[in-house]
């Protein structure tokens, strides 16, 4: 009966702090609501976080508030859980683009920060680089062309 009890208890804190988790994160995103009153910011925003705590949960087998409390416990490094999310955005089947492995990253990064975890932006950069973004360029018209276009203009 005690065991039950226990058991009990355990499950209604962690419901509290799912419960928590999920009210800073909707704090979170009012904020980034507020700032650039977008409603897409705040939906691309949310997914990025969706997928971050989908990451806790598949690759170290953790809800996200277990993972914050260890982190804030100093039991876990927070870079390392980055570099781990990095490695995991980098890799599989279907190939995510550079700018959404940035965004992505760089939401993950804030939002940790946001619930406290303290992270350097510096700390990052000396264990390793975000992907660049990648530049489409059209090419240009040619002469002949540009020359073409004015006489059917005449």
């Amino acid at each position: 009966m005690l065991l039950t009890r226990s058991l009990s208890n355990s499950a209604k804190q962690n419901d509290k702090m799912q419960l928590v988790v999920q009210d800073k994160i909707e704090a979170y995103l009012e904020r980034k609501f507020r700032t650039s009153r977008s409603f897409a910011t705040r939906n691309s925003y949310r997914i990025a976080i969706n997928r971050f705590a989908d990451f806790v949960r598949i690759h170290y087998n953790l809800d996200f508030s277990t993972l914050i409390s260890q982190i804030k416990e100093s039991k876990r490094d927070p870079i390392d859980v980055l570099d781990d999310y990095y490695s995991h955005l980098s890799e599989g089947e279907k190939r995510l683009s550079n700018s959404t492995i940035r965004l992505y990253f760089i939401v993950a990064k804030d939002f940790l920060n946001s619930l406290g975890c303290k992270i350097y932006s510096e700390d990052i950069r000396q264990r390793f680089r975000l992907p660049k973004k990648t530049q489409v360029y059209e090419e240009g018209i040619t002469k002949e062309e540009f020359e073409s276009m004015k006489k059917d203009l005449e």
